[in-house]
Formats: structure tokens, sequence, C-alpha cells
């Protein structure tokens, strides 16, 4: 049998060396502790010039498609005595050139949405990372060139976006051509299609926008692209 003066006098001994453990002062943590450690990763500004590459491609893609199809589907050049069969075959076109256009506008929408949220989470976590130096000075040169690259990427998307928001005036006036080719084909004495001066206008000032707008966003995301140094 164990002796209880020998387990009495251990039980205490174990309790005295816990609260000496738990009173003894501990060495004091630093306040400057290194930045984590991640999985390898392709380069960042690679990835994100990359994503608005593929947002400037939709989007020129937009503007030449629904170029194209205004051109196709002029009604006014719509013969006065057309035969059923040109008819039926100008709906067509004008049906397949809108349901076309209206896919890459809402690819090239995505794509700027992809690259948006790339560029928020790449920016948020570099932003993060910054915070993590010791050195002000080395602090202050990272902050330098991170604002300038977030300044060349916000510079782009806002192209992008202005860009996107010029492709809708167009996709309606193509779809109002496409339904006056259709009550055409229906009612053949239709045949001259009256336009305002004022429509005129706004639809021609409207393809000026969508050139204009392509081609500043394009430049946006070229000279961002250039600037860090990234390839394609």
């Amino acid at each position: 049998m164990p002796n209880p003066s020998l387990r009495r006098w251990s039980l205490a001994s174990f309790a005295g060396a816990a609260i000496w453990l738990v009173l003894s002062p501990l060495p004091a943590c630093s306040t400057n502790q290194p930045a984590p450690m991640e999985p390898f990763k392709h380069h960042r500004l690679d990835s994100l010039a990359r994503s608005l590459d593929a947002a400037r491609t939709a989007q020129e893609q937009c503007r030449d498609g629904i170029s194209q199809a205004l051109d196709a589907t002029d009604i006014d050049a719509l013969a006065t005595q057309p035969s059923r069969a040109a008819l039926d075959d100008a709906y067509d076109r004008a049906r397949h050139d809108l349901a076309t256009c209206q896919t890459r506008v809402r690819v090239a929408s995505e794509r700027l949405r992809q690259a948006n949220r790339r560029g928020n989470d790449i920016f948020d976590e570099w932003d993060k990372e910054i915070g993590y130096y010791s050195d002000e000075a080395l602090q202050a040169q990272a902050r330098r060139g991170y604002r300038d690259a977030r300044q060349r990427y916000s510079d782009a998307i806002d192209k992008l976006d202005v860009a996107c928001d010029t492709n809708n005036a167009l996709l309606v006036e193509l779809s109002d051509r496409m339904l006056f080719v259709k009550h055409h084909r229906d009612q053949p004495e239709i045949v001259e299609p009256k336009r305002t001066p004022e429509v005129i206008a706004r639809m021609l000032k409207a393809r000026q926008a969508i050139d204009a707008a392509t081609s500043a966003a394009s430049q946006a995301v070229a000279q961002f692209i250039d600037a860090m140094g990234q390839t394609n």
C-alpha cells in the first residue's frame, strides 16, 4: 500500500511547482513580428495584367461587333419594294447581330467584374503586407510603389467601366432596327423609316462615344501593363 504521507507530500510538491510556473515572469514577446509565410504564388501583378487585358479585349470586341452590326442593319438602305426573301434575310441578320452583340456585352461586363475583384483582392493583400514592415524607410518606399500601381489600376478600371456604359445605347438602337425590319417584313408597305434629326444625332454621338471610351480604356490598360513591366 502507498504511504499516505508520501502521497500527500507529492501532491503538495506538484501544486507548489504549478503555482511557481504560473507566477514566474515569462520572457516578453516582441511587438515586431515577421510577416507570415504564404505558399508560393505567381506574380500578382502579372495575374492582374492578364485580367485587365481580357476585359480590354472583350470591350474592343463589343465596339467592333456593334459597329459592324450597325453598318449591316442600316434600315435606311432597305429597298423600296423588297422581295419577301430579302426581308426575311434582313430580319435574320438583324436578329443574329443583336443577339451576338448582347452576348459580347455580357462577356465584357463579366470580364470587367472579374478584373475588379482580382484587383481589389491583390491590393488589399498588398496593403496588409506593408503593415508588417518594421523599417519605416522600407515601408514608405513600398507604400509609394503600392499607391502608384493602385492609381494606374484604378484609372484602367474606371475607363473600362465608362466604355462598358457606352454599349447599352447602341444595343437599344440595334433592337429598334431589328424590330423595324421585322415589322417591315410583315407589312411591306412600310418602306421608309422616319427618323428624327435628334435620333440620328444621338446615334452618331453614341457611336463616337463608344469609340472614344474604348480607345481610352485600351490605352489605360496598356499603360498599367507597361508601367508594371508585365507581359501577357
